[in-house]
């Protein structure tokens, strides 16, 4: 049992930094050309995580999915599945 927390660990730091790979792909690509414009706190919450900030439903927290967030994290799993089956040489 003890071996399996090993495992869950590892899956947890891999979930996490596929995340932030993402996010930094995601700020890249938005960087070419400063999408932000000035407001770069409105366009990070409204536009990008579209976060509505809440209101009745809690904490705001919702299951529809962010194609900004979510194409780059799927592409960041391809990748890494990818380099998986080939492996490394």
């Amino acid at each position: 049992v003890i071996g399996w927390f090993q495992v869950g660990i590892c899956f947890l730091i891999s979930i996490y930094y596929a995340a932030i790979i993402a996010w930094a792909a995601s700020y890249t690509w938005f960087s070419l050309s400063q999408a932000w414009g000035d407001d770069a706190e409105g366009f990070f919450f409204a536009e990008y995580l579209q976060y509505d900030g809440g209101g009745a439903e809690g904490a705001g927290l919702s299951v529809d999915f962010v194609a900004q967030v979510g194409w780059p994290l799927i592409a960041v799993w391809a990748l890494l599945l990818f380099c998986l089956a080939v492996g490394v040489r």
